[in-house]
């Protein structure tokens, strides 16, 4: 199902109808932290296809992390992530080749006034405070701003998947279990790309 009300179009094909738009880039935006510490099953695979169709039409592609849960306790489709997820989240966008990454929810939407708790509403609160997130993205951007310039000049060759993932990687974007210099991989589960 694409989100567009038309259930016969396929992720794929809804995809297509954006690039073809002639885009600078493309964002992707799926959360994957579903509840019941859940990890949205499809995660690797739609990232996969963003990154096959932007990198056929020649353009980059960006990804949101999701740096937020739902509101008034509302837990349907996205969970809180902790920061050890939130990172998760932003380093396989980087892994799967994204030059570019967006924090959803910067700001915090109108719609979720009068609350009780305003700690799940995204970086900021209503009132300009910082909320956990804030600390999370800002250690992520720091993170990815010592290493840019490595990825923005590198290209997305495929997955090397060490122990169990949390969600199914494409069996055409893995790699085996070593890639030219890095010849094994030891320790707790990785997804490396």
């Amino acid at each position: 199902y694409s989100g567009t009300g038309n259930i016969a179009l396929t992720y794929e094909e809804f995809v297509d109808g954006f690039i073809d738009t002639n885009l600078k880039y493309v964002m992707f935006d799926r959360y994957p932290f579903i509840p019941d510490n859940g990890i949205c099953g499809r995660w690797f695979i739609n990232m996969s296809i963003i990154r096959k169709k932007a990198d056929a039409a020649n353009i980059p592609w960006w990804g949101f992390t999701q740096a937020t849960g739902h509101y008034n306790g509302i837990t349907l489709y996205c969970r809180m992530p902790t920061e050890g997820e939130f990172l998760w989240g932003m380093n396989t966008l980087l892994a799967y080749g994204a030059k570019g990454i967006g924090h959803f929810r910067l700001s915090f939407p109108p719609e979720w006034k009068n609350q009780a708790d305003y700690s799940t509403t995204g970086i900021f609160d209503p009132f300009g405070n910082k909320n956990v997130y804030w600390h999370y993205v800002k250690r992520g951007n720091n993170n990815l701003k010592a290493i840019d310039h490595c990825l923005m000049q590198s290209r997305h060759v495929g997955m090397i998947q060490h122990g169990k993932s949390p969600a199914p990687i494409p069996e055409y974007d893995q790699l085996g279990e070593s890639w030219r210099e890095l010849v094994s991989v030891t320790g707790d589960p990785a997804a490396i790309g």
